[in-house]
C-alpha cells in the first residue's frame, strides 16, 4: 500500500509538471506535413526516419513512409510542399528506414522484406530528383547508413545482403550510379563477429568509427578497411540499456549515446582518448517520467538534439560535458506515455537556416525553431538630441524571445560627460536591472535631457549593458548619447526647430497656443508629466514658476513659467 501511495504521488508530480510546461519550452512548431491517404503498417505508424539537405537554394527534408521517401520543401516553413516521392521497392508493412545525403545524391534504404538500395540524384530540384541507382546487388536491407563524407564510404549496418544477414558493410560511393563493395566485415575481417558483432548504428569521421553494436560502443579505425584496429570501447556504464545509437561533436571529444531501452537516460561521454572512454554525466527528458526512451540523437554546436519517441524533440546544452543541462523540448505526441514507442522517431537540426526537422511515426513531419540563448544589444550605438529634446529612450532587445526569464543591467559608464541632475535626470537609479518576461523582446532606459543655461561643449551620456541572466552581451553593448547645448544654436538651426508655442516665456495663468491642435504633454524638471491634453491651446495656472518641457507633435521646446 506505501509503494502505491509513493507511486500515485510521483504520477501526480508528472502529470503537474506537464501542465506547467505544456507540449514545448524554448521551441516554436513553424510548419506540419502530413499526406492522410498513406497506409499505416501492422503497428499503426506511417512514418520513421527524417532527413534534410540544402540544394539550389532551396531547403528540404526528407521523410520515410510505409510506401517509400518524400521529398519536402521547407524554405517557408509555413507552406510545405512535397516536390517529389520516391517510390520505394518494398511498400507496406515498413518500421525502419534510413537516409544520407552526399555530394548531390540522396541514399535510401529499408529494413524490411526485400528491399533495396536507391540513389537519386538530387540536382533537378526544384523540379524532381532522379534515381539513379535501385539494386539489391550491395544490400537488401539495411538498418541504418552512415556516409564518411571525408572517404566517400558509405557504412551499412545491420539488415541483411543477397546472401544472409549483415553485421556492417563499407561501399564505396565515389561514383554514385556505380557503388561498389569495399569490405563485408563479417565476411572479410576474420575478428570480427567475435569482438565486435551486429553493428545497429554508427557515426564516422575521417575513417573513426564509433560503433552502437551487440553489447557495447567500440571505437574503431577503418583507414585500411581491410585491416581496422579498435581503438577503445565501453561495455559497462551507468544506465545501461540496449545501446541504439551515437553521435560526436566536431572537436572528437564529446559522445552522446541513447540506449532505447525505458527509463534509461541520454549518456554524454568523453572520447577524447579512444581507450579510456568516461561517462561524464547522464539526463532524461525535460519532464521526468518513467516510459522516457531516446531513439537517435545529433550534435550541432554546443547543442545535443534527441528523438524521444513519447517525448518528442529534447535538447541538451553539452558546453560542459560534466554538467549537461535539459534546455529545450517540442513534445510531438500528445498522447500518453507508456511502454512501446510512439511519438518522434528522427531529429534533424543540421540545416543551414537553423530549421529543426523531426519525425513522428503518426503524424509526419513537423518543422521547429530552437529558441536559443538570445543576444541582447542596444539598437543603435550613438544618438544626438539637443538639450531641450525632453523625455527619450535607449532601446535594447533580445536577438529572439525565449521561455526563460532574461535579466539584463544596464550603467552609466564612467566616463560619460554629461551630469545627473544637471544635463538629464533619470526615472530610476543607475545601474538597473530590466527582466524580460516569456516572450518579451524589447525595452529601454528612460532619460529626460534638462536645459542646462551654461554654455557648454559637446557632451555625452553612455549607456553600457553590463550583466545579463539567461543571455549574452551582443557587439552593440553601449549606446552614446551626444548632448549638444543649445545655447549656441544659430539663427538657422533655431528656425529648423520650427518652435511654435507662445508666449515664451508666460507669466502664470497664462494661455499657451500652438499653431494648430495637436496632443502634447508637459513634463517638469524631475521627468514628471504634469499636464496632458490634445488641442490647440493649454492653460499654465497649475504650473509653478520654473522651466517646463512642452513635447507636442514630433517637437519638444522648453517653456519658462516666471
Amino acid at each position: 500500500m506505501r509503494n502505491n501511495y509513493f507511486s500515485t504521488l510521483i504520477l501526480i508530480f508528472i502529470s503537474f509538471l506537464s501542465v506547467c510546461y505544456g507540449q514545448s519550452y524554448n521551441m516554436r512548431l513553424l510548419g506540419t506535413w502530413d499526406n492522410n491517404n498513406l497506409p499505416a503498417n501492422n503497428g499503426g505508424y506511417t512514418y520513421s526516419e527524417v532527413f534534410g539537405f540544402e540544394m539550389n537554394g532551396k531547403e528540404y527534408a526528407v521523410i520515410g513512409s510505409t510506401q517509400g521517401t518524400h521529398i519536402i520543401d521547407i524554405t517557408d516553413p509555413s507552406n510545405l510542399v512535397e516536390v517529389d516521392f520516391v517510390p520505394a521497392r518494398y511498400q507496406g508493412n515498413v518500421t525502419h528506414r534510413d537516409f544520407d545525403v552526399h555530394n548531390g545524391h540522396l541514399y535510401m534504404v529499408c529494413d524490411q522484406a526485400t528491399s533495396s538500395l536507391q540513389i537519386a540524384d538530387l540536382s533537378y530540384l526544384p523540379d524532381s530528383v532522379h534515381v539513379v541507382y535501385d539494386s539489391t546487388d550491395l544490400l537488401v536491407r539495411s538498418h541504418n547508413i552512415f556516409i564518411d563524407l571525408a572517404n566517400d564510404i558509405m557504412y551499412s549496418c545491420g539488415g541483411n545482403k543477397t546472401t544472409g544477414s549483415n553485421e556492417l558493410r563499407l561501399i564505396d560511393i565515389s561514383t554514385p550510379a556505380s557503388p561498389f563493395l569495399i569490405v563485408d566485415c563479417a565476411d572479410g575481417i576474420s575478428w570480427w563477429s567475435s569482438n565486435v558483432g551486429y553493428v545497429h548504428d554508427i557515426y564516422v569521421r575521417d575513417n573513426i568509427a564509433y560503433t552502437n553494436d551487440d553489447d557495447a560502443m567500440h571505437i574503431i579505425n577503418f583507414s585500411n578497411p581491410l585491416s581496422p584496429v579498435i581503438l577503445g570501447s565501453i561495455s559497462s556504464y551507468v544506465d545501461k540499456g540496449y545501446n541504439h545509437s551515437g553521435y560526436l561533436s566536431a572537436d572528437d571529444t564529446t559522445y552522446v549515446m541513447c540506449d532505447e531501452t525505458h527509463a534509461k537516460r541520454v549518456k554524454f561521454m568523453d572520447v577524447s582518448t579512444p581507450s579510456t572512454i568516461l561517462v561524464t554525466d547522464v539526463e532524461g527528458t525535460g519532464i521526468p517520467n518513467f516510459f522516457q526512451i531516446a531513439h537517435n540523437p545529433i550534435i550541432k554546436d554546443n547543442f545535443a538534439y534527441v528523438s524521444y519517441y513519447y517525448d518528442g524533440v529534447q535538447v541538451y546544452d553539452i558546453k560542459d560535458k560534466y554538467n549537461v543541462s535539459n534546455v529545450a523540448y517540442y513534445d510531438t505526441y500528445q498522447g500518453a506515455n507508456a511502454s512501446g514507442g510512439e511519438g518522434c522517431w528522427g531529429v534533424y537540426p543540421l540545416l543551414p537556416s537553423g530549421k529543426i526537422l523531426a519525425s513522428d511515426r503518426k503524424d509526419g513531419l513537423f518543422v521547429l525553431q530552437h529558441l536559443t540563448t538570445p543576444t541582447i544589444e542596444f539598437d543603435v550605438t550613438n544618438q544626438t538630441y539637443f538639450e531641450f529634446d525632453g523625455l527619450q529612450k535607449a532601446y535594447f532587445s533580445l536577438s529572439n524571445e525565449l521561455d526563460d526569464t532574461v535579466r539584463v543591467t544596464v550603467d552609466i559608464d564612467v566616463t560619460s560627460s554629461a551630469t545627473l541632475n544637471s544635463d538629464y535626470t533619470l526615472s530610476t537609479i543607475s545601474p538597473k536591472t530590466f527582466t524580460f518576461s516569456p516572450g518579451e523582446t524589447k525595452d529601454s532606459v528612460e532619460f529626460l535631457l534638462v536645459d542646462n543655461p551654461d554654455v557648454e561643449s559637446l557632451e555625452t551620456l553612455i549607456f553600457n549593458i553590463t550583466s545579463t541572466i539567461n543571455g549574452e552581451i551582443g557587439a552593440n553593448s553601449s549606446d552614446t548619447i551626444f548632448i549638444q547645448d543649445n545655447e549656441v544654436l544659430s539663427l538657422t538651426e533655431r528656425d529648423n526647430n520650427s518652435f511654435k508655442i507662445f508666449p515664451n516665456p508666460a507669466n502664470p495663468g497664462q494661455v499657451i497656443t500652438f499653431d494648430k491642435s495637436y496632443s502634447y504633454q508637459v513634463i517638469d524638471v524631475s521627468g514628471k508629466v504634469v499636464l496632458v491634453g490634445n488641442a490647440k491651446q493649454f492653460s499654465t495656472t497649475i504650473l509653478s514658476s520654473g522651466a517646463y518641457l512642452v513635447q507636442y507633435g514630433t517637437k519638444t521646446e522648453k517653456l519658462i513659467i516666471n
